[in-house]
């Protein structure tokens, strides 16, 4: 795995998958090897211009376009079952390739109706929001919701190809933009102190998307893992950073907390907790980490939730082990541990955590 000539280019091979991961401005001007093949694409109704504009670089019509309307409402199992449909009503078969174009949720849905069609078919990523650009988009992971929580019904179905084309980042709002930011942020906290070190700095402007040396260096964090770790059973857990109480605050806010605020304020209890638990070394993390996290406009406190459904919540958490939580703990920037739930002294430390509203 590693970044070739000209725009940024990585090879990865995960689940006896082989997948290219290309980075770069203008990339989806190179339409006829995205969209070549009449393939089906699933986009969110806020990327259909770029969606429209490859296709017709490729030569071609966008015949088969199914526009959605992204957020994690859409990940349910009524929605996939309709999207399902229609895409087999627009004429498959185990060759054709679906293209995911939209934020973190259409590519979520859009590849578990990849994973699950004729028993898989090929799978193309187009990430146009700046999470799914250096995130969810990248690893091969596709999940529905349930009411019980976050991404509990899924599938490991690596894409063939991903294109990140930061041109689709120029027109995103604030609130879009800084939902990227807090997944930036936790790469840089759990594997690249360097990139850490340079947002505090100040020399990052928040306000705008990163520049390609930031992507590169936050894709590499999540690369590097997946590369080591497909399934998700050893080092690749450590992206989980900041998630584990986050899911949970989605889940019990039902969506109404955005997915990167809740992975601010998981960041921010992973620190508490990692004091209170004896494993951060760095005892002036904690402090900074709140001063950054505000800076680039994320969250610190959490909202208000009731501490007892937060834990029902947790205990369903997929990356428990044997009834009990596992939690992704900053030891210094660039470091973390997996440490093994502690019931007792996790719900004091919780429960001081949510009183501070």
């Amino acid at each position: 795995m590693g970044p070739s000539a000209g725009c940024r280019e990585w090879s990865l091979s995960a689940g006896g998958r082989q997948t290219s991961v290309r980075l770069g401005r203008g990339l989806l001007r190179e339409g006829a090897r995205v969209f070549g093949g009449s393939p089906v694409c699933v986009a969110d109704a806020r990327a259909e211009r770029h969606v429209r504009e490859a296709w017709s670089a490729a030569g071609g019509a966008p015949d088969r376009l199914f526009l959605l309307e992204g957020g994690e409402g859409i990940k349910t199992w009524e929605e996939a079952g309709r999207l399902c449909g229609r895409i087999v009503r627009a004429g498959i078969d185990r060759r054709t390739r679906l293209v995911a174009a939209g934020g973190g949720t259409i590519g979520d849905l859009a590849g578990f109706c990849a994973a699950v069609l004729l028993r898989g078919i090929p799978l193309v990523q187009i990430p146009t929001t700046l999470t799914a650009q250096i995130d969810s988009a990248l690893g091969g992971k596709v999940a529905l919701n349930l009411p019980e929580g976050k991404n509990l019904v899924g599938a490991f179905h690596p894409p063939e190809s991903v294109w990140i084309d930061p041109t689709c980042l120029d027109t995103l709002d604030a609130a879009a933009l800084r939902q990227g930011w807090a997944e930036i942020l936790k790469a840089a906290l759990l594997g690249d102190p360097e990139l850490w070190a340079l947002l505090e700095s100040g020399s990052v402007d928040p306000h705008r998307p990163p520049s390609e040396e930031v992507m590169a260096c936050v894709i590499e964090v999540k690369l590097r893992r997946v590369q080591a770790d497909p399934f998700d059973t050893g080092v690749r857990r450590e992206l989980n950073l900041g998630h584990t109480l986050g899911h949970a605050l989605e889940g019990a806010t039902r969506w109404e907390l955005s997915h990167g605020d809740a992975v601010a304020i998981g960041i921010v209890f992973a620190l508490e907790l990692a004091q209170a638990r004896g494993v951060l070394r760095d005892l002036t993390l904690s402090a900074r980490a709140r001063t950054l996290l505000a800076t680039f406009g994320l969250p610190v406190v959490p909202p208000q939730a009731d501490p007892a459904a937060l834990e029902e919540i947790l205990s369903r958490d997929k990356k428990g082990m044997g009834g009990r939580l596992t939690w992704i703990l900053p030891v210094r920037p660039g470091e973390v541990a997996v440490v093994g739930g502690d019931p007792g002294r996790d719900r004091e430390v919780l429960g001081r955590f949510l009183g501070r509203v």
